[in-house]
């Protein structure tokens, strides 16, 4: 009978062992991301390369303003819609606190959709995210990709490089009857923040 039980006992050590989650570095998720099993993942921010982005970092240039918070949020799930996933990530939040042109308020602590998504780590000082603004319409058709850079040489706490890419989501379509938001994204393409 004590032989049953510790076969049993070994066992589910065994099977315990297997289905615990690795973890991994976040700068390092593009060597696990191709060779994906079945293990589940975590990629942390281990050795902190998400701090630099950290905190609230602001831009005045002529008839721009910009003023946006960075924050982390731990072990997030990756699990998507359209992509099954048993792993998760650090990640970053960004929320717009303030954007004027010509001393017009035209955002006021909104999220836009580069909150919330999964980063892609291009290097320890350059992050990627999905881009949307808001939109009087039900739809934009127009989504975009922001690049994060962080100059560490730049000033006393650095700056930050914002970049923006748009692409068009063509056929886009309001399932409401409503009229799909053609316009233009109001924030500039290319930004220097720097840090409070």
């Amino acid at each position: 009978m004590k032989l049953v039980f510790y076969v049993l006992i070994s066992c589910f050590w065994v099977a315990v062992g297997y289905t615990q989650e690795q973890v991994v570095p976040i700068e390092n998720q593009a060597d696990y991301a191709e060779a994906h099993d079945s293990t589940p993942y975590y990629y942390k921010d281990i050795n902190h390369v998400l701090d630099k982005f950290i905190g609230t970092w602001e831009v005045t240039s002529g008839t721009e303003y910009l003023k946006i918070n960075i924050t982390k949020l731990t072990k997030r799930s990756l699990d998507e819609p359209l992509y099954e996933s048993n792993d998760y990530q650090d990640i970053l939040k960004v929320t717009l606190v303030s954007y004027k042109k010509n001393n017009i308020e035209v955002y006021n602590n909104c999220a836009i959709a580069i909150v919330y998504s999964p980063i892609y780590l291009l290097d320890v000082n350059t992050a990627k995210f999905y881009y949307h603004e808001p939109t009087t319409g039900c739809k934009r058709n127009k989504g975009g990709n922001l690049t994060l850079t962080y100059l560490p040489n730049q000033g006393s706490n650095g700056e930050l490089q914002w970049h923006r890419d748009t692409f068009i989501h063509e056929g886009a379509q309001c399932f409401n009857g409503g009229t799909v938001d053609r316009s233009e994204f109001l924030i500039p393409r290319d930004l220097t923040l720097q840090k409070l």
